[in-house]
C-alpha cells in the first residue's frame, strides 16, 4: 500500500497535459468505475493540503468503501497513464517497450518477429550506450535461437555473444567508475565548498589524481567522457581557477554537441552543462557568449515539468545575476512578477538548489533597492530551509548578511541576540574564515554606535581589512557571496549601495580598457 498522502503528492506534481491525459486514460480503462476515479482525482487535485476526511465526506461513505485500496488503485492508474503518455519519450523507454514486445511474441512462439524487434533494439542499445540492456538483448537472442533449435547458428553466436557481453560489461564498469568519481567530487564541493585548510585541499587533490582522470582517452564511451569533463568542472569550480573552469565547461559543451542525438536523449545533463557555462561566461564578462548560451537554454524543447523548471530557473537566475553585478537592481524588480509567478507554479517541484538561487537573487535585489524588510523576508526563507544547513559555505555567509540586514533596519535589540547566536554557530563549526571572524567583530562594534563619525571610523577599518583579506586566495570565495566592498564604500560616501555598485563597475571597465 502507498503512504497516506502519496497519491495527493503525485497528483500535485502533474502538468495540465498529464492531468488531461489521465482522465481520458481512466475513462477508457476502468469502464463504469472510471467516473469514480476521475472524481477522486478531482477532489484530491482541488485540495491545497491533504484532507482525507473531507474527501470521504465529499464522495459519500457508500462510495468510499475501502479508501486505502481505492487510493492505491488510483495511484497505480495514474502511473500507468504516465507510462503511456511518455512511452516514446526516451531511448530507455523505447528499448523497454521493444523488449516487452519480444517477451509477448516469444510466449506466442513468433520467433521471427522476436528477431526483428531484437535487431532493432540491439542497434539502439549500441548507438545510445545502454550497456545493461545490451546484456538483456544478448540473452534474448540466445533464447530465440535455442527455441528454434538452430544449433549451427548457436555455435557461431556463442563466441559473438561472449565478446558482446564482455565489451558491454567493460564499458559499463568504466562508466560506473566515472560516475562514482563525479559523485565523490560533487559531494566534496557541496559539503566543503571552497577548501579552507590544507587538509581540505588535499582531499580535492587526491581525488583529481585518480589514474582514470589523467586522460579522457581512458573513458571508453560518450557518457564516460562527458563525466570526465564534468569532474574537472566541479574541481576547478571548487578551487576557484576561473580560466580553467571556463576552458573545461566550454570543452564539455563542444563535446556534448558533437553527438546531439545522445544529448537529446538526456536533456537535463545538457541543460546543467549549459547553465554552468553561462555562469562562468558571465563571471568573465564574455557578454556576447552569455546571450548565445541563454538562447541555447531557451531553445531546448521541453518534454517534462523538470525541463520547464530548469529553463525557468537558469534563465531568470542569469538575468537576475547580471543585473545584480551591474547594480541595475530596479531592472530586476520589473521581472520579479514573472519570477514570483514561476515560483507559485514550480516551487513545490523545484530542487532545493534552484529554490536557493532564486531566493538569493530576490534577497540581493531588494537589498540593492534599499528595501531591507523585503530583503530580510527572502533571506529568512533561505535560512529557514533545512537544505541550506548542508551548504555550510552559503549558510555561513547568509548568517553574516542576516546581521547586516538587522543593522540596516535599526533592530538594535534583535541584533544583539543575533550576534550571540551567530557566534555560537561559528564556534560549533570549527572552520571559521578570517573574514567571518572580522565581520562578527565589526558588527559588534558598529551595533551600539549612534554617531555617524564613530560609524565612519569603524567602516574605514572594515574597508582596510577587506583589502588585506582578499589577498588570501582561501578567503576570496567567501567574500564573493556579496559585494561587501560596495556596501562599505556606500556607507563611507553617503551614496546608495546601487549607485556605488554601478560606479565600481564603470571604474573596473575603464581600467580594463587601459
Amino acid at each position: 500500500m502507498i503512504g497516506s498522502n502519496e497519491v495527493f503528492l503525485l497528483i500535485k506534481s502533474l502538468s495540465r497535459n498529464e492531468k488531461g491525459y489521465f482522465k481520458k486514460y481512466s475513462s477508457k480503462h476502468t469502464l463504469a468505475e472510471g467516473n469514480f476515479y476521475v472524481e477522486l482525482f478531482d477532489e484530491l487535485d482541488a485540495q491545497e493540503e491533504y484532507n482525507e476526511e473531507k474527501i470521504k465526506k465529499q464522495l459519500g461513505k457508500k462510495r468510499v468503501k475501502n479508501f486505502p485500496s481505492e487510493k492505491n488503485y488510483l495511484y497505480k492508474l495514474i502511473l500507468r497513464s504516465l507510462n503511456e503518455f511518455y512511452h516514446n519519450n526516451s531511448i530507455e523507454r523505447e528499448l523497454r517497450d521493444l523488449l516487452n514486445s519480444v517477451e509477448l511474441l516469444f510466449a506466442k512462439s513468433l520467433y521471427k518477429q522476436c528477431e526483428k524487434f531484437l535487431l532493432k533494439a540491439e542497434k539502439l542499445a549500441l548507438r545510445f550506450e545502454k550497456y545493461s540492456i545490451q546484456l538483456e538483448i544478448t540473452d534474448w537472442r540466445t533464447r530465440v535461437i535455442v527455441a528454434q533449435a538452430k544449433f549451427d547458428e548457436l555455435k557461431n553466436f556463442i563466441p559473438e555473444s561472449e565478446k558482446s557481453k564482455n565489451s558491454a560489461i567493460e564499458k559499463y564498469k568504466n562508466l560506473s567508475e566515472y560516475r562514482v568519481l563525479e559523485g565523490k567530487m560533487l559531494m566534496l564541493t557541496k559539503t566543503l565548498g571552497y577548501p579552507r585548510t590544507k587538509a581540505e585541499s588535499e582531499k580535492y587533490r587526491q581525488l583529481i589524481q585518480t589514474p582514470v582522470l589523467r586522460s579522457k582517452e581512458k573513458a571508453l564511451g560518450f557518457w564516460a567522457q562527458f563525466h570526465f569533463y564534468n569532474i574537472f568542472n566541479f574541481y576547478y569550480d571548487a578551487i576557484g581557477k576561473k580560466d580553467k573552469l571556463y576552458e573545461y565547461r566550454k570543452k564539455l559543451i563542444d563535446f556534448a554537441e558533437s553527438d546531439k542525438e545522445k544529448i537529446n536523449d538526456d536533456q537535463i545533463r545538457y541543460l546543467v552543462a549549459l547553465n554552468n557555462l553561462v555562469n562562468i561566461q558571465d563571471e568573465l564578462a564574455k557578454d556576447e557568449e552569455v546571450y548565445v548560451t541563454l538562447d541555447k537554454i531557451r531553445s531546448v524543447k521541453s518534454r517534462s515539468a523538470e525541463i520547464q523548471i530548469r529553463i525557468f530557473t537558469y534563465v531568470y537566475t542569469m538575468l537576475f545575476t547580471r543585473n545584480i553585478i551591474r547594480g541595475d537592481f530596479e531592472k530586476n524588480t520589473l521581472i520579479l512578477p514573472e519570477v514570483e509567478e514561476g515560483l507559485r507554479k514550480y516551487s513545490n517541484k523545484m530542487h532545493k538548489e534552484f529554490l536557493l538561487a532564486i531566493r538569493y537573487n530576490c534577497f540581493y535585489t531588494f537589498f540593492g533597492t534599499s528595501n531591507f524588510s523585503a530583503s530580510l523576508k527572502w533571506l529568512n526563507q533561505i535560512l529557514n530551509d533545512r537544505y541550506i544547513e548542508s551548504r555550510k559555505d552559503i549558510y555561513s555567509s547568509a548568517r553574516i548578511m542576516y546581521l547586516i540586514l538587522h543593522y540596516e533596519l535599526g533592530n538594535a535589540d534583535l541584533l544583539t541576540y543575533a550576534i550571540e547566536s551567530t557566534k555560537r554557530y561559528f564556534k560549533k563549526q570549527e572552520r571559521l574564515f578570517r573574514f567571518e571572524e572580522f565581520m562578527l567583530r565589526f558588527i559588534e562594534k558598529i551595533a551600539p554606535l549612534s554617531r555617524r563619525a564613530e560609524e565612519k571610523k569603524v567602516f574605514q577599518e572594515l574597508k582596510e581589512k577587506l583589502i588585506e583579506i582578499k589577498k588570501d586566495a582561501l578567503e576570496i570565495q567567501v567574500v564573493a557571496f556579496f559585494d561587501f566592498d560596495s556596501w562599505v564604500e556606500a556607507k563611507l560616501s553617503g551614496k546608495t549601495f546601487a549607485e556605488t555598485v554601478r560606479e565600481s563597475v564603470a571604474a573596473n571597465f575603464a581600467n580594463d580598457r587601459k
